[in-house]
């Protein structure tokens, strides 16, 4: 019975150390057209060897208007800004310019990449990614540019 157990006990340990975890590394560089990142001329090594060993994109038809947070948004819900909402960095203020972006998930009209993988109960990580303050990422560095307004603004009331 001892070796019975201790056979049992070294085929699940030996299962699970070779078991490795999926990962979904999805990196966009705005304005980085393939161009650059195609032609070993331009450097990029480490982003050519994460097209060897992932997946990568020789073109990307823009939706329009080819702004950063309508595109990005695009890319995450799967879906054109008509229906997502974000036509702009920065929302139509008919009534005057008063410094607003869309920097807020929740101006998101449709899920997005995010919702389906807190969905799925899997963990997520933005980096400076746009129209994500209040996004269901539970690791979201968010970019800098927000805080700085942010904290200008609350230093001027």
């Amino acid at each position: 019975m001892k070796k019975i157990n201790t056979l049992i006990f070294f085929l699940l340990f030996a299962g699970y150390s070779f078991a490795q975890e999926s990962h979904v590394v999805l990196i966009s560089v705005d304005g980085l057209r393939p161009e650059f990142y195609m032609n070993p001329e331009w450097g990029m090594v480490n982003v050519r060897q994460g097209m060897k060993t992932g997946a990568y994109a020789e073109g990307v038809r823009g939706s329009f208007p080819t702004v950063t947070y309508p595109s990005h948004t695009t890319m995450v819900s799967g879906v054109l800004p008509a229906k997502h909402g974000i036509y702009y960095n920065t929302p139509v203020e008919p009534l005057g310019i008063t410094g607003k972006w869309f920097w807020y998930y929740k101006d998101i009209k449709v899920p997005t990449l995010w919702t389906a993988a807190k969905d799925a109960d899997l963990k997520t990580a933005g980096v400076s990614w746009p129209v994500t303050v209040g996004a269901p990422i539970d690791y979201n560095c968010l970019n800098t540019l927000f805080f700085r307004k942010i904290r200008a603004k609350n230093v001027m009331r």
